[in-house]
């Protein structure tokens, strides 16, 4: 994605996967960017192809995995 005028990450973010909460994670995938809150138009920025949809997250809890819904998953 090249950054346009008047784009920031959060907005950027909203555009692409409906919301903006996972600019955290455009962020991560460009450690060139110092500071969130200063791209410039221009900068080609990298996403991750991973599976469809929005960035998700996982955590490994003692009995499974817990995905992003919460819904407790066995891990055997």
């Amino acid at each position: 994605y090249q950054v346009q005028p008047g784009d920031w990450l959060f907005k950027i973010s909203r555009n692409l996967y409906g919301t903006g909460h996972y600019y955290p994670k455009i962020w991560a995938l460009n450690p060139f960017i110092t500071n969130p809150h200063e791209i410039e138009p221009g900068m080609v920025l990298v996403f991750d192809s991973g599976l469809e949809g929005p960035p998700s997250l996982s955590l490994q809890g003692e009995s499974g995995v817990l995905d992003s819904s919460w819904e407790e998953k066995s891990s055997n």
